[in-house]
C-alpha cells in the first residue's frame, strides 16, 4: 500500500514539477527527456538540404523552391532555422496544409454527404489562421448544430457527414478526440485492452445518442437537433451483466446534470404538428461534452500524440487511436508533460508545432550513428525491470481491488436506478393528468368569471331597464326590453351557478390529481434520494479507483520504460556481438583467401616443371615406340623364317620317309611275283633317285634357312636390347612426371580444400552480414521508435502532389500570372509606387491564385496514393495504379518539361546539375552525380532537352522524392 501511495504522490510530482520547468524551453525538455531515456547514442543533426525539406513539407505541405533552398542552406546565420520556423508558420501555407491535415485527420477522406468539403476546408483554414485553440476548434466540431449562428456550420460536418448514427459518432468522437478505439468496448469490456470499458463507451455515447439529423424539408440544409431525454443503459454480451452511465468522459466522472422538472425540458418545444420547428432543449448534452472534453487527460495527450506523430514521422503512441496503459508508447512521461504543456500553452498548435520542430529530436538524421554501445549493462537494467514489474503488479492488484468494489456499487445503483425509473411514469401520467385538470379548471374559472362579468353587466342593465320600465309604465315598448334583460339575467345567473358548481367539481378533481401527483412526486422524490445516496458511493468508490487507476499506470509505464531499455541494451549488446563475430569471420575469410592464393602460387611452378619433364618422356616415349616396333618387326622377321626352316626340316623329313619307303619297294622286287612287274621296278628306282635328290637339295636348304634364322634371332636379341634401354629410359622419364605429377596433385587438392573452406567461410560470411543487417534492422527500428534517430516516412498524396508542382516549376509560374493578375485588377494611380503594404498583398494574392489554380491536382493524387474513405490514412503501399501514373501518365512527364524547359536554357552542365537537385531534391549534386549529369548530356547532345527531361523524371519519381526523411 505504501508503494501504491508512492506512485501515486510520484505522477503528482511528474505532473505538477511541469510548472516549476516552465524556465526551461519545451523543445529543450524533450531533448532531455529523450536524452534521459536513451540507453545508446542518438543520431546527429540533419544536413540544411534535409532540415529545410523537411520543415516545408510538414508546416506547408510542400518542398521548397530551388530558390528557397538555395537561399537556406547558404545562409551562415546561426539561427536561420528558428527564423524559417516562424517564417512558415506565419504564411498562407501553414493554415492551408493544416486545415488539410485537420480534414483528413477527422474525416478519413469520407465523402461529402450534408457539408461540402470547400465549406469544411474554408472553416479549418480559418481556424487555423486565426490560430484558433484546440480545446475550442474540437468543442465548436462538438457542437455545433449546422443552424445555429454561436459556430459556422461547417463545424457540424463531422456529426452530420456520419448521419449523427450514435455509434459511429461515439467511436469516431473516442478515436478522434480522445485516442481510444472503443468499438469492442460497445458490447462487453473490451477483451484484449484492460483499459476499456463498457462504461467508457456509454459515457461518451450518453453525450450523443440524444442527437439526430433534423432535415424535414430535403430541399433545405439539415442541421443536428436534440432530444431532452433518453438515457445510455448497456448489457454485456458476455456476462449479462447490465448497467448504466451518465454523460462522461474518459478518465472522468459521470457529470452531474440539472434535475428538470418534467415538462419543463425544452428551450424550443418540437410540435408534431409542425414539422418544421426544431426542438432545442434547456439542457443540451452534446454542448456539455465540448465543455468537458478538455478535462479529460485522454483529450490532451491525443492531440499531443497527433501533432507529435504529424511532424516526428510517427506518434509517441503507435496507432494513434490506441492510448491506453499496457500501450504506453516510447515515452509515455514526455507524452504527459506534453499534455500539460500543451494545455498550459491554451491547446495553442502554431506554438507548439514550433517547439516541436526547434526540438533536436525533429532534426536528427534517420541513420543509426556508427558506433552502437552503452555504459549500462544489461544485468542493471534486468534488475530495474524485475523491481518495477514487482511495483506494477501491487499497483495492479490494488486496481482490480478497487475495480471490483467500483462494480459492486455501480451495480447496486443500476438496481435503483431501476426502481427510480419505474417512478418516471406514474409522475408523468399524474403530471399530466394534473396539467390537464389544471387546464380544465383554468378554463371552468375562465368560464365563471366571464359569466359572471357578463352576468354583473346584464344585472345592472336589467336593474336599470327595470327602473326606466317602472318610471314610464305606459311605455310597452321600454317594458319588453326590461323583461328580456331580466330573463338574460336569471338565465346568466343560473348559468353561473351551473358553472361554479362545475368549477367546484374540477377543483375537487384539481385537487384529487394533485394529490395523486404529490404522491407519485414523493414517492420519485424517496427513490431520488434513495439513488442520490448510492450514486454519491458511486463516485467516492469511482474516485478511489481513479486513483488506483493512476497509480497503475504510472507502475506500469515505469516497469514498461525500465523493459524497453532493457531490451535496448540488449538489441545492442546483440549487434556489438554480432558485429565481433563478423570480424572475426571476415578476418579468417581473408586468411584463407590469402592461403588459396599462396596454394595457387604455389600452384603455378608446377606446370612449368611438368611441362618441363614431359619434354624428355615424350621423347622417350617415342624413341621406345620406334625401337619397340623395330623389334617387332624383327621378331616378325624371325617368326616367318623360324616358320620357312621348319617346313623345310618337315619337307626333308618327309623325303627321307619317301626315299626309306622306295628302297623297301626295291627289295621286295626280286621276289618272283613282283620280279615280273618290270615296270613297277624300273619306277621305284627312278623315284627312290629323285627322292634322294630332294633329299639332298632339302638338306641344302636347310642349311641355308638354318644361317638365316640364326642371323634373324641376331637382329632381334639387338633389337631387344635397344628396346630394353629405351623402356629404362622412358621408365626413368615417367618416374621424374610421376614425381612432378604428384606435386601438383598435392598442390590441387590443397587449392581444392582451400576453396571449399573459401565457400565456408563466404556462406559464414553472408549469413553473418545477414544476421547483423537483420539486428541493425531490429535497432534501426527502436531506435527510430524511440526517436533516437529521424523517422523515414512516405509523403501524403497532398504533400506529393504539391511537391511536385512545385519542384517542376507550376507553382512558380501560377504565381508569376497571380502577380499579373493582381497588378491587372489593381493598378498603380498616377504618381503612386509599390509600397511594402501593396507588395505583401500582391504576394498573398499570387499565392492564393496558384493554389486555387493548381489545387484540382490533388484528385489523382489522393485517388492513387490515398487510403479508403473512412480507413487509416497513414498506411503505405505500392500498386501497379501508381507505377503507370509514373511510367505512362502524361501528367507528371508534362510538369517535368517545364522545370526542363527552364533548366535547358544553363548552358553550363555544372550549374545545370545543381539546379536540378535543388529543385528536385533540395541538395546539391555529390560529385558522382555531378558527373553523372554531365555525362548523360554529353552522350546526348543532339537531345538535350530529352536528357534534361529524363534526369527530371527519374529524380521525381525516386524513393529520396517520395519519402520523407
Amino acid at each position: 500500500m505504501r508503494l501504491l501511495v508512492f506512485i501515486v504522490l510520484l505522477g503528482d510530482l511528474l505532473e505538477s514539477s511541469h510548472a516549476a520547468e516552465v524556465a526551461v524551453p519545451l523543445h529543450a525538455q524533450i531533448d532531455q527527456h529523450l536524452a534521459a531515456g536513451q540507453v545508446g547514442p542518438m543520431a546527429g543533426i540533419t544536413s540544411d538540404g534535409e532540415f529545410i525539406r523537411r520543415l516545408y513539407l510538414d508546416l506547408v505541405g510542400r518542398i521548397p523552391s530551388a530558390a528557397e533552398a538555395r537561399s537556406f542552406i547558404d545562409d551562415k546565420s546561426t539561427s536561420k532555422r528558428s527564423t524559417a520556423i516562424d517564417r512558415l508558420l506565419a504564411s498562407p501555407g501553414y493554415a492551408r496544409n493544416m486545415a488539410s491535415v485537420f480534414d483528413v485527420m477527422l474525416m478519413e477522406r469520407r465523402a461529402d454527404k450534408h457539408v461540402k468539403g470547400p465549406e469544411w476546408n474554408n472553416y479549418l483554414r480559418d481556424a487555423f489562421s486565426a490560430n484558433k485553440p484546440w480545446d475550442k476548434l474540437a468543442g465548436e466540431i462538438i457542437s455545433a448544430d449546422g443552424n445555429s449562428t454561436a459556430t459556422p456550420r461547417a463545424a457540424a460536418k463531422f456529426i452530420l457527414d456520419r448521419d449523427a448514427e450514435p455509434n459511429l459518432v461515439t467511436r469516431d468522437i473516442a478515436r478522434k478526440f480522445f485516442g481510444m478505439d472503443l468499438q469492442c468496448a460497445q458490447c462487453h469490456d473490451h477483451p484484449n485492452i484492460a483499459d476499456y470499458y463498457q462504461r467508457d463507451y456509454y459515457g461518451l455515447y450518453a453525450f450523443v445518442s440524444r442527437s439526430y439529423v433534423f432535415q424535414p424539408d430535403k430541399k433545405k440544409p439539415a442541421a443536428l437537433a436534440e432530444k431532452a431525454s433518453g438515457e445510455a443503459k448497456f448489457k454485456s454480451v458476455f456476462t449479462d451483466v447490465s448497467g448504466g452511465s451518465r454523460p462522461r468522459v474518459p478518465a472522468g466522472f459521470e457529470l452531474t446534470e440539472p434535475v428538470i422538472a418534467i415538462g419543463e425540458e425544452w428551450q424550443v418545444a418540437p410540435d408534431p404538428k409542425k414539422k418544421n420547428i426544431r426542438g432545442i432543449p434547456k439542457y443540451s448534452r452534446r454542448e456539455q461534452l465540448a465543455k468537458h472534453a478538455s478535462s479529460s487527460s485522454y483529450f490532451r495527450r491525443n492531440i499531443v500524440n497527433r501533432l507529435w506523430g504529424y511532424m516526428m514521422g510517427r506518434g509517441l503512441v503507435e496507432p494513434a487511436d490506441g492510448i491506453q496503459t499496457d500501450n504506453p508508447g516510447s515515452h509515455p512521461e514526455l507524452l504527459g508533460i506534453l499534455a500539460e504543456d500543451f494545455a498550459a500553452r491554451n491547446y495553442d498548435i502554431k506554438t507548439f508545432l514550433r517547439e516541436l520542430a526547434l526540438s533536436q529530436t525533429y532534426q536528427r538524421r534517420f541513420e543509426l550513428p556508427g558506433k552502437m554501445n552503452s555504459a549500462t549493462t544489461v544485468a542493471g537494467l534486468e534488475a530495474e525491470q524485475k523491481k518495477m514489474s514487482a511495483a506494477a503488479e501491487t499497483a495492479q492488484a490494488a486496481f482490480d481491488k478497487a475495480h471490483e468494489a467500483l462494480s459492486l456499487v455501480r451495480g447496486e445503483r443500476f438496481t435503483v436506478q431501476g426502481e427510480l425509473d419505474k417512478t418516471l411514469k406514474p409522475v408523468t401520467d399524474a403530471k399530466k393528468a394534473n396539467d390537464a385538470a389544471n387546464k380544465a379548471l383554468a378554463d371552468a374559472e375562465k368560464k365563471l368569471t366571464d359569466k359572471e362579468v357578463v352576468k354583473k353587466k346584464v344585472v345592472e342593465l336589467a336593474a336599470n331597464a327595470k327602473k326606466v320600465a317602472d318610471e314610464y309604465k305606459d311605455d310597452k315598448e321600454l317594458a319588453d326590453p326590461a323583461a328580456k334583460l331580466k330573463a338574460k339575467a336569471d338565465k346568466l345567473t343560473a348559468e353561473v351557478a351551473a358553472a361554479q358548481k362545475d368549477k367546484d367539481t374540477k377543483m375537487a378533481a384539481t385537487k384529487t390529481v394533485a394529490s395523486k401527483l404529490v404522491a407519485a412526486q414523493k414517492t420519485r422524490a424517496t427513490a431520488q434520494t434513495k439513488w442520490e445516496v448510492v450514486d454519491k458511493k458511486v463516485q467516492e468508490v469511482d474516485r478511489a479507483w481513479q486513483t488506483a487507476s493512476r497509480a497503475r499506470e504510472f507502475a506500469k509505464h515505469a516497469e514498461a520504460l525500465a523493459f524497453r531499455r532493457m531490451e535496448d541494451t540488449q538489441a545492442m549488446v546483440e549487434l556489438g556481438k554480432l558485429q565481433k563475430e563478423q570480424v572475426a569471420t571476415l578476418s579468417k575469410l581473408e586468411g584463407v583467401n590469402k592461403s588459396l592464393s599462396a596454394a595457387k602460387s604455389a600452384q603455378e611452378p608446377l606446370n612449368g616443371e611438368l611441362t618441363k619433364v614431359r619434354q624428355p618422356q615424350a621423347a622417350a616415349q617415342k624413341e621406345h615406340a620406334d625401337v619397340s616396333q623395330a623389334l617387332v618387326g624383327a621378331k616378325k622377321v624371325l617368326l616367318d623364317k623360324e616358320a620357312r626352316l621348319k617346313e623345310g626340316t618337315d619337307a626333308m623329313v618327309a623325303a627321307r620317309e619317301s626315299q626309306k619307303l622306295l628302297v623297301q619297294i626295291q627289295n621286295l622286287s626280286t621276289n618272283a611275283f613282283l620280279s615280273k612287274q618290270g615296270d613297277l621296278k624300273r619306277s621305284s628306282t627312278n623315284a627312290a633317285a629323285r627322292a634322294q635328290e630332294a633329299a639332298d637339295k632339302l638338306q641344302a636348304l636347310q642349311t641355308v634357312l638354318d644361317k638365316e634364322v640364326k642371323a634373324a634371332q641376331t637382329v632381334v636379341n639387338q633389337r631387344a636390347a635397344v628396346e630394353k634401354t629405351a623402356k629404362a629410359k622412358l621408365d626413368s622419364a615417367d618416374a621424374a612426371v610421376r614425381v612432378v605429377q604428384a606435386k601438383m596433385t598435392a598442390a590441387q587438392k590443397r587449392v581444392s580444400d582451400l576453396t571449399i573452406q573459401l565457400a565456408t567461410a563466404q556462406k559464414t560470411v553472408r549469413e553473418g552480414e545477414a544476421a547483423v543487417k537483420a539486428a541493425t534492422e531490429k535497432l534501426s527500428q527502436r531506435w527510430s521508435s524511440n526517436f533516437g534517430v529521424g523517422t523515414f516516412t512516405h509523403l501524403t498524396p497532398e504533400q506529393l502532389c504539391w511537391s511536385m508542382l512545385q519542384a517542376t516549376d507550376q507553382i512558380d509560374v501560377h504565381r508569376k500570372a497571380g502577380v499579373a493578375d493582381y497588378d491587372k485588377k489593381n493598378p498603380l494611380k498616377k504618381d503612386q509606387k509599390p509600397d511594402e503594404t501593396r507588395e505583401a498583398t500582391k504576394a498573398k494574392h499570387a499565392d492564393q491564385y496558384a493554389h486555387d489554380k493548381l489545387k484540382g491536382n490533388t484528385g489523382n493524387f489522393i485517388k492513387l496514393f490515398g487510403g479508403a474513405a473512412g480507413e487509416v490514412q497513414t498506411d503505405f503501399y505500392a500498386t501497379a495504379d501508381q507505377a503507370l501514373f509514373f511510367a505512362n501518365g502524361g501528367t507528371v512527364r508534362g510538369w517535368a518539361s517545364t522545370l526542363a524547359g527552364r533548366l535547358n536554357s544553363i548552358p553550363e552542365p555544372k550549374t545545370l546539375a545543381e539546379e536540378l537537385y535543388l529543385s528536385v531534391l533540395t541538395r546539391r549534386p555529390d560529385q558522382a552525380e555531378m558527373v553523372a549529369v554531365e555525362a548523360h548530356l554529353a552522350g546526348q547532345k543532339d537531345k538535350r532537352i530529352e536528357a534534361i527531361r529524363e534526369m527530371t523524371w527519374g529524380l521525381l519519381t525516386s524513393t529520396e522524392f517520395r519519402f520523407k526523411h
